[in-house]
Order: C-alpha cells, then sequence, then structure tokens
C-alpha cells in the first residue's frame, strides 16, 4: 500500500466515496470539499500520439481561497527548506490529480464574535448601508478566517437618481449597436438597449436609451409614453419589444412601430366592456400571456414569418370556455413557465412512454386471456389494470375543456416529432388490442436510452430525489388525493439497480480523461433539452391548472391549493378548513421556475420547476416538483428560512374591492446571469419587505433586502457601466430613488446567511471592533519562526527554573514555534495593516476596545486591552499580562485615498495570573486574573488597583451593564457582583448554587427587568432573575432560575444587541454562537399577552408535526435533566423547572408552514385565530432582524 498526502486539500473530519472517481470530505473546520481524482498513472498511457507527459498537477481550487491553501511561511531554515524540497517532488511523482468540483461553506468552530459598524462595500465608498456587520472568528490553521455575516443581501449601489418609480424594465433590441442585426458578443450577454420607467402619479412612462450612458428620449418614437407601462419584454429573439399598457399592445423594433393592439382588436369576440382592462401580463418568448381584470386572459405568439404578434384561437377559446360555464372560474392568476432545463418535459416523455408500454402490455394480456378462454364474456383486461394503478396517471395527459387541436403555427424539433410518432403507433396498436412490435419496443427503449444520454446522468438524480420525496410526503397522499385508490407508496418506488453510477447530475464518468480532456469537454458537448412553454392559472375557487401549449394540454391540475397542502398530486384535492378565517383567500400571482446551470459546468442550479404562489393574505406559497411511480407531475411544500406572513403584503389583507374586477399582482420579477462571475438566477419579490430567492443546488435560498425600504420596480440591467446588474425603485420615508446596482462582490450567496470569509492564515482566537478607527483587532495564532526567550531569574524556585529550561530546549527542537499575534484589520478590503507578536510562549486570551477614563485628567482614552498568560510548564507559576495598545491615524500618503493607521504599545503590565476576560465600568476596566476579579484605575501611565473579589476556581467569562456585574466559573456556576465607587467595593449579590460548568454569560434586558443567561458544559442555555424579596431566593442570596433549554452545541460567546421595538421601551437580546458553527438568540417577548400564547402554542405544535424517528422535540429541549456533573454538568438540584420557562423558537415558527386546517386546529387549541398566532410571530421576526 502506498500513501499519498493529499497536500492542501484542507483538514477533513470524515469523508467518504462517490462512484469511482469523486470522494467527499467533510470538515468541522473548514469548507467541506467534493474532489475529483484523476489516477495519473492510467492517464500516462492514455496519452495521445505516444505523447506520454504527465498532465499538470496543480491543485486547482476555489478562487477564494487558492491563496489560503496553497499559502507557505517562507522560512531561512535549512530543515524547512528540505521539507518544501521534498513535497515538490512528491507533487512531480505523485499517483493522483485532485480537482475541487463543488464545496460546502463552513464557518465552524465560531470562537468569538462581534458586531461592527456596516461598510458599504463598493470600492472608495465610506458610506454605511444596511444592517451591521456580525464578524466571527472560525476556521483553524492555514484554513483560520473572520467570517463577515448578514442575514440581508447589501448589494453595491453604482448610481442613485432621486425618481418616483413604480416600476422599471430594460429591454434589448438586436439592431441597437449593428446594422446586420446582431449584437456585439460580450461577456454577460447582449447589452439592454432601452429602459422603461413608469410613475404611479402622473400615469405616464419614460424612456431611456441605455448606451454608455443613460439618457431620457426627447422621442420616444412608436413606444407608449401617455400611459403606464404594466410589462415591457422582448420575443423573437430580441428583435421585437413588447410594451403592455392597460388599454392595449404595442409591439415595436427599436422605435420603430411594428403592430398596435389595442383591447377592441384584442377581445373581438368577446362582449368588451370600457371598464375592463388589461391588469398583468406575463412574456415567454414567443408568447405574450393578458390577464384582463374581468378575469379573462388573452394568450398571443409572435410570428418570426410576419414579425408581428398573433393570436392563438384554440388556446384562447380553451381559456374562455371555462368562464363561460361558470363565471365563479374566473382568474385570478395566470403565467407562462419556459422548461429551459427540459425537466417538465423528460417528466411528461417519461410518463407518456410508461403509459404506452403499460397499455401495450395490458394489450397483450388481454389477446392472451381471450386465446385461453374465449367463451368469456365481459371480461376487459385492460380497463381493470388502467383502473388498479394507472387511473390517477391517465388524467394527467387529457386535453382541456375545450377539447380542440389548434390549427396555428408551430415549430417543432427532429427529436419532438419522433417521440409524436412512436406514441401515435404505439396507441395505434394498444388500442387495436393487440401488443407492440419487438421493433416498436426496442425502438421505444433506444429513444428512451438515447434520451438519458443527452441530459447526462440527470434522470438518475431525479428518480433519487423522487425516491427521498416520498419517503418524506408519503404520509399526505392518503389524505390529499381522493381519487383512485393508491399501492402503498413502498411498492411503487422504484429502486434503483446494483450496478447503477453513483455520479452528480451533469457529471458524466472521467475515469479515463485527463484534466485537459475534461476541460475540452466542458459545457459545449452537452445536448440543449427541448424548450416547452407551460401556461399555469389559478382561479377564484382555489383551482390551479398547467397547460402545455401550443395545444393547451392539461398536464396538471389540484383544488383548493390555498389550503396550502404538503402535498400537490394531479387530480388530488384539499377540504376546506372548518372554523377558518371569514376573509375569502386566492392567488394573486403565481410563478412556475427553472433555472439552467451553474458556475459547475453541467450542474443545473435549479432544474425541478419551483412553483411560487402569492396568496391576497400576504402568504407566500412555494413548492417544487417532483415525480411520483405512475404519476407524470407532483410537488411539494417547500419550508424557508424565513418568515413570509404580512412581509410581502403592501395593504392589508382583506377581500377583493370592487366584485366585478380581480386584482393580480406583478410583484415576483425573474432574473438570470446577475453578478460579474457568479451568474445568479432566481425571483425577486417586490414589496415592502423586498426579498432574493437565488437558485443554488437544486433549491431556493432566501435572503431580505431591507436596505432600499420597500421595492416597487426591479429589472436586470446590463450595460457597460453596470455589467451584470440590476435597477430597483426604492422608497424610504425620506425620498423615492432609481438605484442601479449590482450583487456584491466576494459574498457567498449559497449559504443561509451571506457570509464572506476572509482568509487570515492563522488561528482566530478573538475579535473586537473599534468604533473610533472603524477597525477590527484579531488575536491570532500560527507557527512561525523561533523567538529570542528571555534568561531565567536567578536566585528564583528550582522546580520553575528547570521547567522554564524544559520549555525553551523543546522549543528549539521543533522546526517551528507556535506563537500569537495581534492584528488590526480594515473593513472593507479586509486587509491586514498592522500586526504585533507576543513574546514566545505567552497565549493571548482576550482582547476589547474600550474607553478608559484618565484619573489625573479626566479624559477619556480610547484604548485597546489585551490579555494573556504564559504557559512555560506545570511547576512554572502561572503569569499573565495586560497591553495597551493606543490607535493613531497616520498622514495620508498623496496616492491613497484610505485613512492610514498605526498602532503603539504603551503599557504593559504583569499580574500573577492569567488575564482570562477584561471588560470595562465606568471608566474603569476590570480585570479577571485565575479566580480574583478586580477593578482598576487608569492613570494615564499606570493601572491602580481599588478593588477586587474572590471566586472559586477560575472565571471564565464577565459581562458588564452599568455597575452590576455577572461572571461565569468553571465549576461554580454564575456570580451576580454591584460595583459601588463609593467605597470602592465588589459586593456580591446572588449566585447560583447547582454549581454548573460555565462557558458563555450575557445580560437580557427587558425595560425595568434584568435577566441572566448562562451557557454550561452541559450544552444548555439557563435564564435566571434576581429577586430580594421573594422567599425561594433566600433574600436575594440565591438567583432564580426561570428557564433551561437544551441546545445539543456548546455556545462559545453571547453578544447583546438591541431588539427593533415599535414602542419606547428598551429591550435587549442575546445573539449566541456555538462551537459547530450555529447562530440563535434569546429575545424578551414585546408584551406579556405573547406568554400565555406562546406557551400554549408550544405545547400543540409538538402534537401537531410529525417527530421523524420518533425525535420528540419537547424531550430533547429538556435533556439538561438526565446531565449529571460527571458528564459536564447541566443538573438542577431545586424544583423541577417549567417547561415553558424559555420558549422554543423553533417550534412556534414551525406553526406557518402548516395547512390552513391545521393552524385553525391548533389555534383553536391555543384559544386564538390563526391570523393573530400569525402577527405575534411576524412582530417577534421583525423585532429581531438584528442583521
Amino acid at each position: 500500500m502506498q500513501v499519498e498526502p493529499s497536500l492542501a486539500l484542507g483538514v477533513a473530519s470524515c469523508g467518504c466515496q462517490l462512484g469511482s472517481n469523486l470522494v467527499f470530505l467533510g470538515s468541522c473546520l473548514a469548507n467541506s470539499l467534493l474532489i475529483h481524482v484523476t489516477h495519473l498513472q492510467e492517464s500516462k498511457k492514455r496519452g495521445r500520439d505516444g505523447d506520454t507527459s504527465v498532465p499538470s498537477k496543480k491543485m486547482r481550487l476555489e478562487a477564494a481561497e487558492a491563496s489560503g491553501l496553497g499559502h507557505h511561511v517562507p522560512s531561512g531554515d535549512k530543515e524547512e527548506e528540505e521539507r518544501r524540497q521534498s513535497q515538490q517532488a512528491l507533487i512531480t511523482d505523485r499517483l493522483f490529480s485532485f480537482k475541487v468540483v463543488d464545496k460546502l461553506t463552513g464557518i465552524g468552530p465560531m470562537r468569538d464574535m462581534t458586531i461592527g459598524d456596516p461598510v458599504s462595500s463598493a470600492p472608495g465608498s465610506h458610506d454605511r448601508r444596511g444592517p451591521p456587520h456580525l464578524v466571527a472568528c472560525s476556521g483553524q490553521g492555514e484554513h483560520g478566517a473572520l467570517t463577515v455575516l448578514r442575514r440581508n443581501l447589501v448589494p453595491e449601489l453604482i448610481v442613485q437618481v432621486p425618481q418616483e418609480v413604480k416600476g422599471v424594465w430594460a429591454v434589448h433590441h438586436a439592431d441597437a449597436q449593428t446594422d446586420t442585426g446582431m449584437q456585439v458578443e460580450v461577456q454577460g450577454g447582449p447589452h439592454h438597449s432601452y429602459m422603461l420607467m413608469s410613475h404611479p402619479t402622473s400615469s405616464e412612462t419614460k424612456v431611456l436609451e441605455t448606451g454608455d450612458a443613460m439618457n431620457q428620449l426627447t422621442d420616444a418614437g412608436a413606444f407608449v409614453t401617455d400611459a403606464p407601462t404594466i410589462c415591457a419584454g422582448n420575443i423573437l429573439k430580441h428583435t421585437l419589444i413588447v410594451q403592455v399598457y392597460p388599454f392595449g399592445v404595442k409591439v415595436v423594433a427599436g422605435l420603430e412601430e411594428v403592430q398596435d393592439l389595442p383591447i377592441q382588436d384584442i377581445l373581438p369576440s368577446m362582449e368588451w366592456r370600457p371598464q375592463v382592462v388589461i391588469a398583468a401580463a406575463c412574456i415567454a418568448d414567443p408568447y405574450l400571456l393578458l390577464h384582463f381584470s374581468d378575469g379573462s386572459a388573452v394568450l398571443l405568439s409572435g410570428d418570426e414569418e410576419e414579425g408581428c404578434l398573433i393570436g392563438q384561437d384554440a388556446a384562447n377559446q380553451a381559456l374562455q370556455a371555462d368562464i363561460n360555464a361558470d363565471p365563479t372560474l374566473r382568474l385570478t392568476a395566470a403565467t407562462l413557465h419556459r422548461d429551459i432545463s427540459g425537466w417538465l418535459h423528460r417528466a411528461q416523455s417519461a410518463h407518456s412512454g410508461e403509459l404506452s408500454l403499460a397499455k401495450s402490455a395490458c394489450g397483450a394480456l388481454a389477446e392472451g386471456q381471450a386465446q385461453m378462454n374465449p367463451g368469456a364474456e365481459g371480461y376487459d383486461g385492460v380497463m381493470e389494470v388502467e383502473d388498479a394503478g394507472l387511473e390517477g396517471g391517465q388524467e394527467g395527459v387529457t386535453h382541456g375543456t375545450a377539447g380542440v387541436q389548434p390549427a396555428v403555427k408551430q415549430e417543432r424539433t427532429d427529436n419532438d416529432s419522433q417521440n409524436m410518432q412512436e406514441e401515435q403507433r404505439t396507441q395505434a396498436a394498444s388500442s387495436s388490442g393487440q401488443a407492440p412490435s419487438i421493433a416498436v419496443k426496442d425502438e421505444l427503449q433506444a429513444e428512451n436510452l438515447k434520451e438519458q444520454e443527452e441530459v447526462g446522468t440527470s434522470g438518475e438524480a431525479d428518480a433519487q430525489t423522487s425516491t427521498a420525496s416520498v419517503a418524506i410526503f408519503g404520509s399526505e397522499i392518503t389524505k390529499t388525493d381522493s381519487g383512485s385508490q393508491q399501492q402503498p407508496l413502498a411498492d411503487r418506488v422504484n429502486t434503483e439497480p446494483p450496478d447503477a453510477s453513483h455520479e452528480l447530475p451533469g457529471l458524466t464518468s472521467t475515469d479515463n480523461q485527463t484534466p485537459q480532456e475534461e476541460e475540452e469537454a466542458g459545457p459545449a458537448n452537452q445536448q440543449v433539452p427541448h424548450v416547452q412553454t407551460y401556461v399555469v392559472l389559478c382561479r377564484e375557487q382555489g383551482i390551479m391548472q398547467i397547460f402545455a401549449l401550443p395545444e393547451m394540454q392539461l398536464i396538471f391540475s389540484y383544488n383548493n391549493v390555498v389550503e396550502g397542502p404538503l402535498l400537490l398530486i394531479q387530480g388530488g384535492s384539499t377540504p376546506t378548513p372548518l372554523g377558518g378565517e371569514e376573509v375569502q383567500t386566492h392567488v394573486t400571482e403565481a410563478r412556475l421556475e427553472s433555472f439552467g446551470p451553474t458556475m459547475v459546468p453541467g450542474v443545473p442550479a435549479c432544474d425541478r420547476p419551483v412553483l411560487l404562489l402569492l396568496l391576497s393574505d400576504g402568504n407566500l406559497l412555494i413548492y417544487q416538483a417532483f415525480q411520483l411511480p405512475h404519476q407524470p407531475l407532483a410537488f411539494h411544500r417547500v419550508a424557508l428560512d424565513w418568515t413570509p406572513h404580512m412581509a410581502l403584503t403592501q395593504h392589508p389583507p382583506g377581500p377583493v374591492p370592487h366584485p366585478n374586477a380581480v386584482h393580480p399582482t406583478d410583484r415576483m420579477q425573474r432574473f438570470d446571469n446577475l453578478g460579474e462571475g457568479s451568474a445568479w438566477s432566481g425571483i425577486f419579490i417586490l414589496g415592502t419587505k423586498p426579498l432574493w430567492l437565488l437558485a443554488s443546488r437544486g433549491k431556493l435560498v432566501a435572503h431580505p433586502m431591507e436596505v432600499e425600504g420597500a421595492v416597487a420596480g426591479f429589472s436586470p440591467f446590463h450595460n457597460p457601466s453596470c455589467p451584470q446588474g440590476f435597477v430597483t425603485t426604492g422608497m424610504t420615508d425620506k425620498a423615492c430613488s432609481l438605484n442601479i446596482c449590482q450583487m456584491p462582490a466576494g459574498v457567498q450567496l449559497e449559504t443561509p446567511w451571506p457570509l464572506q470569509r476572509v482568509l487570515v492564515h492563522a488561528t482566530p482566537h478573538r475579535v473586537s471592533f473599534i468604533p473610533e478607527a472603524g477597525l477590527y483587532v484579531v488575536l491570532v495564532s500560527k507557527d512561525g519562526p523561533h523567538k529570542e526567550w528571555l534568561e531565567a531569574e536567578e536566585g528564583g524556585d528550582m522546580h520553575a527554573a528547570y521547567s522554564y529550561a524544559l520549555a525553551k530546549e523543546s522549543a528549539k527542537i521543533k522546526p517551528k514555534e507556535f506563537g500569537y499575534e495581534v492584528r488590526l484589520v480594515r473593513p472593507g478590503t479586509w486587509k491586514g495593516i498592522w500586526s504585533y507578536p507576543l513574546g514566545p510562549a505567552e497565549d493571548a486570551l482576550c482582547v476589547k476596545a474600550m474607553q478608559l477614563k484618565n484619573a489625573k485628567t479626566g479624559e477619556s482614552q480610547p484604548l485597546v486591552a489585551v490579555g494573556t498568560c504564559h504557559s512555560f510548564g506545570e511547576d512554572y507559576p502561572g503569569t499573565g499580562r495586560v497591553l495597551f495598545f493606543e490607535i493613531t491615524r497616520k498622514p495620508a500618503d498623496g496616492g491613497e485615498d484610505e485613512e492610514q493607521w498605526d498602532a503603539n504599545m504603551i503599557y504593559s503590565r504583569e499580574f500573577r495570573g492569567p488575564v482570562t476576560n477584561l471588560t470595562s465600568l465606568e471608566g474603569y476596566i476590570i480585570l479577571t486574573i485565575g479566580n480574583r476579579l478586580e477593578t482598576h484605575q487608569w492613570t494615564g501611565s499606570n493601572l491602580l488597583r481599588i478593588a477586587f473579589f474572590d471566586a472559586p476556581i477560575l472565571i471564565s467569562s464577565l459581562n458588564v451593564v452599568k455597575t452590576y456585574i455577572i461572571f461565569g466559573d468553571v465549576h461554580k456556576g454564575i456570580y451576580f457582583v454591584n460595583y459601588r465607587d463609593q467605597g470602592k467595593q465588589l459586593n456580591l449579590l446572588s449566585k447560583d448554587f447547582d454549581n454548573s460548568d460555565i462557558s458563555a454569560t450575557e445580560f437580557v434586558i427587558n425595560g425595568s427587568q434584568l435577566h441572566f443567561l448562562a451557557a454550561d458544559e452541559g450544552l444548555n442555555v439557563r435564564l435566571f432573575r434576581y429577586s430580594n424579596k421573594t422567599a425561594l431566593s433566600w433574600k436575594g442570596q440565591k438567583l432564580l432560575p426561570l428557564g433551561c433549554l437544551h441546545t445539543g452545541h456548546r455556545v462559545t460567546r453571547f453578544l447583546q444587541q438591541q431588539v427593533n421595538s415599535t414602542d419606547a421601551i428598551n429591550r435587549h437580546a442575546a445573539v449566541y454562537a456555538t462551537q459547530a458553527g450555529s447562530l440563535g438568540y434569546v429575545t424578551p417577548l414585546l408584551n406579556e399577552s405573547m406568554e400565555p400564547l406562546l406557551q400554549k402554542l408550544q405545547r400543540q405544535m409538538v402534537l401537531a408535526q410529525p417527530q421523524p424517528a420518533g425525535l420528540n422535540p419537547a424531550a430533547f429541549r429538556r435533556r439538561f435533566q438526565r446531565s449529571s456533573k460527571s458528564l459536564a454538568g447541566g443538573q438542577h438540584f431545586g424544583k423541577p423547572l417549567p417547561a415553558e420557562g424559555i420558549i422554543d423558537g423553533t417550534s412556534v415558527f414551525d406553526f406557518q408552514h402548516l395547512t390552513k386546517s391545521q393552524q385553525a386546529v391548533v389555534a383553536k387549541a391555543c384559544d386564538s385565530k390563526p391570523s393573530g398566532i400569525l402577527n405575534v410571530l411576524t412582530q417577534l421576526a421583525n423585532a429581531n432582524a438584528f442583521f
């Protein structure tokens, strides 16, 4: 066995092999990587034309961390040089080549974090935009980094123009740049040519020409400028521009009019009334769908030969037939979907093939039974088999109510034509009662195999996803599908053959390919899927239908979709909830979207279509398509990490104002190819709380964007001044503006929170923000060159001298010496501007930027204090130091735009113990030296101790609010102390007698009430309060426990953050970080009425939700009762704590993901209504939107 190191792939905690050439390396200290492994010896044997040269083995890692993974500290040491040369020789003779295919970002372990002021990410800008940053220390060694986190997505602002705009659309024109009709090829696609802006008050539209500069056209040509624009876009490959306004449609080529369609001409066969206007529109080249205020719709399409829009008569008859038959089936929302990923087309083709083969098999069975028993009467084997297992699937291929095939112009690809001919031949064979011939069967199987080869292995991933979806949502099938009886899901799931290839979607097997051949093979050699267009209709009765164009073939339908069921199955229905709200809910806007490839070649961002339904009550329902056995199409509900209820509404929810009018919205805007080098795709939702839904790894990731205020318009925008950017129309309390923005550079958006990892090439331990300079001070550790050790003092203890000498000689033997240093980091660029190395064997433990009052002058002086300890062996006395650094501004050079800063150490003092914590109190500095709490006064040149307090063992955490102090002992719980300036005393007020192992503490403020949080080593979070009037507190000597919650992770740091309260009450929550890399917060309730409601809701949610594998959340949260002292503490000696002392926010916020009937049942058990509970959850979410 020959072992070969992977060099700079990172620190792996676990790993597994995926197929023959893919390896997954999971890490709890860095990013988890998906590695493609190539055997170089086989690649060498396969050299072309006798060329046996070994291809390049250089590690190709992600650009964001390439500098960190391959970083080597230069050293003049001979041994280090030899070691480096041996590594280079190993690279030359390597047997394997590694390529990073994908990565999962990890932010653990989070050792410390701080909150800093926001700084615009635009180059050279010092504007404060958006919420503050949360900067955390994560990673280890060469993969150590500062993780900059924000809950909101803050774009880079390029230009901001004061302008009152309701809607904005950027459109292309093929003749705008060249005379040949083809645009110049640029990165990110062709540039936009015009921008249309609709004004809300003046009811007019302005047209801007978007070249190198944006200029308003005085002569807008054929564009409609005296009416507001509803929708604008391109058809027929950017050759025509379509402008939709309330009274018609204008088709323009450049500035020349091509076609003018007033509303009277669009509805010639229908009874047109003056009050009927166009309410909404959707464009999907070459189709245009118009939605009118009376609930009807008209479909138009572009004709390439005529160069104009023509009506789809057959489709329009089908659209109007249901409304004429039943006026209550008016359309409340309608949209178009271009199946660019080909998923729906493949699903329909595969299901059609299954039906054809099943019918053929049934025909053969019937023929055989007839030959065996020709005298039997009333026997029809085909119908019995169809009723038993194919009834639900057969509904998926029926036609619409019109029942006619439209005689319209249509272009078909060769593959589609062949598929239809094969289906016709198969249906003809099955209808005649005979099985298809062997040649037909072989041809069908060959065509299916060819289709699977064209789309790579994505079908395999779809099958796996379908199986997983069935396992998760299988319990809902019997509840929602009221049609035919289905066989058990376990019998209908297609199992994977034993010899199936385990590969990622879009990644074909490359066992025998060199890295050069893989690059040449790229996405250019992949087959482009067939692009089919579908129309989605939502009606007043809650009916949702999906039709395939242009035949208007019904492929999916579901009744009462506004109920929000967990699973949507073809032909299914959800009963109306009993005791629901009085307001009738309907769908105001619908979207069905799928997204193409990402930065990884061949891997789509989200190929399975996503269905988004915006309801009139403000709820947003999101579903994703998947396949069930014998079902062409199904949808399962997706729960995003976001609070959707009421956040998207611009007006209070209520019934439709006019009984004879529908009011669809146009607030969900699709975008593609946003961001230079990123190519993000997704959905942007307009409103008072705008929201990004980014497509990544087959799902949608939600990121709010509140920096612009309310957003009324959005459009992708691509021109030389703003490549691959976008335009928003922001409305704040101060003014309205038109904002031209770009996606933030260097920010990872596929994670639950937008984050930026700044590699420091060392292990970060502590971080603090310096508000006076706008800088961050970081304590890091790494291996470096040897340092000069001081000589041991003579006349000391003999054992201590021996321990010091042993530590000194041991450090010389090692090739490098481990050491700490203090660094200053500038936000924005995140570059280190200054560093100070600590002494040998000196560990940095804490750092804090504070304002200390000079006892001599009475002035406040900003300083950075650092606490350290020395570790020279167990026999050497443990000592520590306090270092003061002064941050000064340097004169800026002529060519530098940014301010220059420097730091100097102005004071150092040694103590008889490690300085584990430090902070400021009323101008004094509070130090924890071992087990002693000391208060010192700064004189400008020295520290004078004025008060002290002795703790039992070792102080592990320290927090201060005004003159009140809480600190945690490593084994003896928390202590509540008060400092009195009169008499210079530290007085013990109360303490915890449970003797917990404390890792972090913090205050929680709710007006005049002061609560204490403590995290112990038993992975619990405890809540206390102080009261000297309660008998259980022993006259205030004992802290009263209010509750305890088991988190399952070790909390490393608490941070106090002010709550966004609508009233004038001062409230502060505690944000915490864990060693595993997760974030959470503990917040006070906004009013007393919330407490009983949320306690009841917490109890009911345990009963309302299914518990996977029997994992009860209530039992998990109360696990602390069974955690003994030998298992890191957590035991409680007093009266059992109340179960609802701390509300489990994870459980209660899942209420929004229940169906309406489930919400009604749970709300009734809580003596409330669903709207009341949702309003309480929304208030809590908005009040605690910190970042």
